[in-house]
């Protein structure tokens, strides 16, 4: 045999079996951590968003809570919100003609309350998150979501008399309750706002 044909295809084999360069090992590495980190930027985002899910859907129920408290009192109850250009002093909260009383949840003992604020009413558009207008009282509420005291509620109540003078003297109150909630998203603290409607007739029908 040829010595030199016999060589040959030994040193194929092994050529083609050589380990990886330092160079190539990098590379590899480079892109496994780049797909890492894309992996867990999706993950922190998905439980950012879900966790913000959460705290939004415990505000809504909450005010909802509020909400058909205010709508299953009695009528006289529902005290009607302060003409416009009324000063929401130190004093205000103490005005017996302001402070409607409701429970915060089955468990906790005493009564909870609601102010009406002066009107106009506000609407979110004119709202900034994060500042609370000088011509609103804050119902400032904090609530156990994911932790002690996580999710912190401004709530905004305003109760109009909407009574028409027809012949069949309709006796009808607009309540509009604007919330704005905050919670810490990291070091962050986030805001949103929301607002929710309702009528309520001296007979209970809507």
């Amino acid at each position: 045999m040829n010595p030199v044909n016999g060589s040959a295809p030994r040193l194929h084999a092994i050529r083609s079996i050589r380990g990886m360069t330092l160079f190539e090992i990098m590379m590899a590495t480079g892109i496994f951590t780049m797909m890492s980190a894309g992996i867990f930027a999706t993950l922190l985002c998905a439980r950012r968003l879900t966790e913000s899910t959460i705290y939004e859907n415990a505000a809504t129920t909450i005010i909802q809570g509020y909400l058909e408290q205010l709508k299953n009192m009695n009528y006289s109850s529902l005290l009607s919100s302060p003409a416009s250009g009324t000063s929401v002093s130190s004093s205000y909260s103490s005005n017996s003609s302001y402070i409607i009383t409701t429970q915060k949840n089955e468990s906790t003992s005493g009564s909870d309350y609601l102010i009406v604020s002066p009107l106009p009413v506000l609407s979110t558009t004119s709202l900034t998150p994060g500042v609370i207008p000088s011509t609103v009282y804050d119902n400032v509420k904090t609530f156990d979501v994911n932790g002690t005291s996580d999710l912190k509620m401004h709530v905004f109540l305003w109760i109009e008399d909407k009574a028409t003078s027809t012949a069949d003297g309709s006796q009808v109150k607009g309540i509009t309750m604007t919330y704005m909630w905050e919670f810490k998203d990291g070091t962050r603290i986030r805001y949103s706002m929301w607002s929710i409607r309702t009528l309520r007739s001296l007979v209970p029908t809507y």
